[in-house]
């Protein structure tokens, strides 16, 4: 059987198995280390490290023929017996030569390396690698690890920490907010632009406004002169010309429009008896209404 096409290292070598009595039963023929997390030919049984089977199928030129000859490869479960025999097996950490003595079981072993205190682990100042049980120590020193300045958010080498003066940093603050006000500003002047072309009444809106006074005028005749009659014939009228627009708004309860009839009924009161043109006294009313609802939609939806 050839091997040529398996380019990883065994996960667990043979020398780091104390007691390996039955190799024939646990070792990968593909790896030729001991079987790690194995699977096995559904036809000829023969065991194999699963990472060492999905290279075989990967990289040769017949991926559906079993490793050991006997037919296609179709994968089951390893038998019991090798698990058996794979679960009695003391092995080595990995990590002995940077000083982890540990001996665990076989199905310990991966949780056990995971967290040992010898693993190695890079530094992200100065790349180095550093057992894990003096990680924490060599990064609180490491001249070369990335600090961030509480207060202003700037980033330097603990080497370069001593240049990173008060001053320094209450310059770096004022910039940030000189930064924080040039946007902020941008924004209100997007917003304020927005907010003013709202401000102008279209030429739907106009028209719409134009034929609900002229309606209006026409429904109101010289003997009106109570106020309150007046008010009672305008208020439905107002929810017809509302709807129209577009907006929904409770006539009966809608603080603008119940201002538009106050001032309205305070137009009337100075007039007294004496009746002037439609246009005159509801015609801003009216406007300043559909404006001020109109920004209250745009806010709303900001």
């Amino acid at each position: 059987m050839s091997d040529s096409c398996i380019k990883q290292q065994p996960y667990l070598v043979q020398d780091r198995v104390k007691n390996l009595t039955l190799p024939d039963h646990t070792i990968c023929s593909l790896c030729r280390g001991i079987l790690w997390k194995p699977v096995a030919c559904q036809t000829c049984e023969t065991p194999f490290c699963s990472s060492c089977i999905k290279s075989w199928q990967i990289e040769t030129s017949e991926p559906t023929r079993c490793p050991a000859n006997c037919s296609k490869y179709i994968q089951r479960k390893c038998p019991r017996a090798i698990t058996s025999i794979l679960s009695n097996l003391q092995t080595i950490c990995r990590y002995k030569q940077n000083g982890c003595t540990k001996i665990v079981p076989y199905s310990d072993l991966q949780t056990h390396e995971e967290a040992c205190d010898h693993r190695l682990i890079t530094c992200s100042g100065c790349q180095k690698e550093v057992v894990k049980k003096d990680f924490q120590d060599h990064h609180s020193k490491c001249q070369l690890v990335l600090l961030r300045c509480p207060e202003c958010a700037a980033v330097y080498q603990r080497q370069d920490e001593g240049s990173h003066t008060e001053t320094v940093c209450l310059r770096v603050r004022l910039h940030q907010l000189q930064n924080q006000s040039k946007q902020h500003e941008a924004v209100w002047n997007t917003v304020a632009m927005r907010r003013n072309s709202d401000r102008t009444l279209g030429e739907t809106d106009l028209h719409l406004i134009r034929n609900f006074l002229i309606d209006y005028d026409k429904s109101v005749t010289w003997q009106l002169t109570h106020k309150q009659n007046i008010t009672r014939i305008l208020q439905p009228k107002l929810e017809i010309f509302f709807t129209q627009l577009g907006c929904n708004v409770d006539i009966d309860k809608d603080r603008r429009i119940q201002d538009l009839l106050t001032k309205y009924r305070k137009v009337l009161t100075i007039w007294k008896t004496h009746y002037k043109n439609i246009f005159e006294g509801l015609q801003p009313l009216l406007r300043e209404a559909v404006l001020d609802i109109r920004d209250a939609s745009y806010t709303g939806s900001h």
